[in-house]
């Protein structure tokens, strides 16, 4: 009985909301309404007739399948690679300061120098120590991380992050999709995915991340393919993953709840060995890592509590005006030298800025919220593209003024908006088959997200984080779509 009413209430709030963000999002897009409708029926047009042509064509042999899938992911990564070399930007904001600070490391064997900005935003720390690694090649081969080179390698690394985290949707959709042709379509369509090429040049937490999204979610599947002591292993690993994601990017620890509500309604007598196990894991990594930063002598935290600000303030940020960066708010934690001080202050200013709205204006702030954060199918791609180090062809459809960007954001603003709108197409399909099944999985991690991007900063990047989530639900709903109409004309017959 709870588990038909949470399954009823789940789909009810996932439906409203993912409508929500849907329409919000579509009417706060840039460009005018008609011309963004216009792509989003053109892209949504071409995904259904690449659907039906993969679900009414001969299915591919197992041997020319193979070759194909591993051709696929090849042409995908030196596309991508190529792209985002082509595209070279000069580091800004914070990917160049951990860039300043993984030479300095290399050069140094410390970042001390650097221990102030991570105090503040300790949320990069994951990122910079990445860097720091994937640049250890480089340096000893005496290549100058600035150059040209060393930024062409960190795109590659980037862009291998990007192929690993469609790898494991790949995996992932192997499990749901059993027909080898809608497989490679899946394939295909992860290949044409604009935000894809767009972030392939910046290598920070929003690309960084994902393959640790994608590969937690597939431990997690693994482990309940499992009834021995695989299932554990696969359990203990997922959560690791997870912890690693939510150091390179803190919103993914959202799939860790996703996985430990569905685990708790899917996995009955195994949750212990599955979700709970998950989430124990994450815990114990979580201190074990907590308690060898803060006590290392490469990085400086003495002075953190007095110096650090506390997660409130970025809640701050998202609660008033657009939900954006405040100076306003900075300004105001900076006036205390106490850090307790600074806990109490942020959660009494937060009371405050939720205490002006009533009914009407909250749901109006929100929906500019999610306007803002869903509405751009570039993802904030065009604020990092503006400093291209080289003129080249990308200029006339990339930067702001040339001549086809407008169209080239509408079409990306199109497969956008069709992705979207085919993720709430695929809730109501799960609600209609009475499923808990890996795509459940998914929708509870969007809901989350949504959850998530309601009360923190708004920026339309951090909204990256989930484009794997609505590539699996954009195939999930093709092909279900397909599989109704053509049993349908069957039953017919």
């Amino acid at each position: 009985m709870i588990k038909k009413f949470s399954f009823n209430a789940f789909y009810i709030i996932f439906g409203i909301f993912s409508l929500w963000i849907f329409f919000s999002g579509f009417f706060h897009a840039t460009g005018n309404i008609p011309a963004n409708f216009i792509m989003l029926f053109g892209a949504s047009l071409v995904l259904l007739f690449s659907a039906y042509v993969a679900t009414k064509s001969k299915e591919i042999s197992e041997k020319y399948y193979k070759i194909t899938v591993i051709a696929i992911f090849a042409i995908f990564y030196i596309a991508l690679t190529s792209f985002g070399i082509i595209t070279m930007t000069v580091p800004i904001s914070d990917l160049e300061v951990l860039i300043q600070s993984a030479d300095h490391w290399l050069e140094n064997g410390n970042i001390l120098s650097y221990s102030s900005y991570f105090t503040v935003c300790r949320n990069t720390l994951g990122n910079a120590i990445f860097i720091y690694l994937m640049y250890i090649p480089i340096h000893l081969l005496g290549i100058n991380i600035y150059s040209n080179i060393a930024e062409s390698y960190g795109i590659a690394i980037n862009c291998l992050m990007i192929v690993l985290a469609v790898f494991c949707l790949y995996r992932i959709s192997v499990r749901v999709i059993k027909n080898r042709n809608f497989q490679i379509l899946f394939l295909l369509l992860c290949c044409v995915y604009i935000p894809f090429y767009l972030w392939a040049h910046r290598y920070y937490s929003d690309t960084l991340s994902l393959p640790f999204l994608t590969l937690g979610i597939l431990l997690y599947i693994k482990s309940q393919e499992h009834n021995d002591k695989s299932k554990i292993f696969y359990s203990i690993l997922c959560g690791i993953i997870l912890w690693f994601g939510y150091f390179m990017k803190g919103s993914i620890i959202i799939a860790l709840v996703a996985i430990l509500i569905y685990s708790a309604f899917c996995d009955k007598k195994d949750f212990i060995k599955s979700g709970l196990i998950v989430v124990l894991s994450f815990i114990f990594t979580f201190i074990i890592g907590n308690l060898y930063i803060n006590h290392n002598s490469w990085i400086d935290f003495s002075n953190q509590e007095s110096s650090k600000y506390p997660i409130t303030m970025w809640l701050m940020y998202g609660a008033h005006d657009e939900g954006n960066y405040s100076d306003e708010d900075v300004n105001l934690l900076s006036s205390y030298e106490d850090y307790e001080t600074k806990k109490q202050v942020a959660y009494d200013k937060l009371k405050e800025y939720y205490s002006q709205y009533n009914l009407k204006t909250y749901i109006e702030f929100l929906n500019l919220k999610y306007g803002i954060t869903y509405g751009n199918g570039l993802f904030d791609a065009e604020k990092y593209l503006n400093n291209q180090r080289h003129s080249n062809f990308t200029h006339q459809f990339l930067l702001p003024g040339m001549p086809f960007t407008p169209i080239f954001t509408y079409i990306a603003n199109g497969l956008h908006f069709a992705t979207l709108l085919l993720s709430v197409i695929s809730g109501f399909i799960n609600y209609k088959k009475r499923k808990w099944n890996i795509a459940m999985l998914f929708h509870i991690t969007m809901m989350g997200n949504i959850i998530f991007f309601s009360f923190w900063e708004t920026k339309a990047r951090y909204a990256f984080g989930i484009t794997p989530i609505l590539l699996f639900l954009t195939i999930y709903s093709l092909y279900n779509i397909l599989e109704f109409i053509y049993d349908k004309k069957q039953s017919i017959k």
